[in-house]
């Protein structure tokens, strides 16, 4: 009888936990190999600009929801710091 158990339980197929850690490691990967590409391996990462900012849209997020607008100005800010050219996810290269 354990041997027809065993069967059974074989093709009864993965249980949720299995599906859900394979979900959730395939989206890590993801994640990781879209950072790498952002931040290493993009064309237009050889111009300066904030690693953050080049990530995420979550940096833009910050400065116009959280401190109610203040993008624009911090992107003068950044104009300052790295020159003319600026690299963020949302606009790849900024012209001061």
């Amino acid at each position: 009888m354990s041997v027809a158990m065993d069967v059974y339980e074989m093709l009864k197929g993965p249980s949720r936990e299995t599906i859900f850690a394979a979900v959730f490691v395939s989206y890590a990967v993801y994640l990781i190999g879209l950072a790498i590409h952002r931040l290493y391996l993009s064309p237009i990462t050889k111009f300066p600009g904030p690693k953050l900012a080049a990530l995420t849209r979550w940096y833009e997020f910050y400065y116009e929801v959280v401190l109610r607008g203040k993008f624009s100005d911090h992107i003068t800010e950044l104009h300052k710091i790295y020159g003319k050219l600026i690299y963020d996810f949302k606009h790849p290269v900024q012209l001061a």
